[in-house]
């Protein structure tokens, strides 16, 4: 049995979790799923189209696989992403070809897109956890 805690704040039919490859919505905070206590199970989880890496556990009595977001990797594509809008500022500002400058309300809402698109992919990080709450 696999007791799975959802820390994420989503609670949509969007966040699923992938056991063995047989896939549950996860619309609450926890969710329990029966596996096999002899052998290993992989775990995925998945918002929408993207999904994190496979996790691989062995069943344990007492712990809790908590799933969070990795802010590490999210902070680090919307690093990327204002560095490369700055970057175009720059570019934009001290280019004196007009060609280029005509171009940047046309790729403006390219940038747009491409900021919402990192904002809505989620990296996921599941960690084993005691049922007491404390993290190992």
């Amino acid at each position: 049995m696999i007791n799975l805690q959802n820390c994420t704040g989503f609670w949509d039919r969007m966040f699923k979790v992938v056991v063995n490859g047989e896939e549950h919505v996860m619309r609450h905070q926890f969710l329990t799923i029966q596996v096999p206590d002899d052998h290993s199970f992989e775990v995925k989880v998945k918002y929408s189209w993207d999904a994190s890496p496979v996790y691989t556990f062995n069943p344990k009595e007492d712990v809790v696989l908590q799933i969070s977001k990795n802010r590490r990797l999210i902070n680090t594509s919307l690093c990327l992403f204002i560095a490369g809008m700055f970057l175009a500022f720059i570019i934009t500002y001290f280019y004196d070809n007009g060609r280029f400058i005509l171009f940047a309300p046309i790729i403006a809402p390219f940038a747009v897109a491409m900021h919402q698109t990192i904002r809505r992919k989620k990296f996921f990080v599941i960690q084993e956890i005691p049922k007491s709450g404390k993290v190992l």
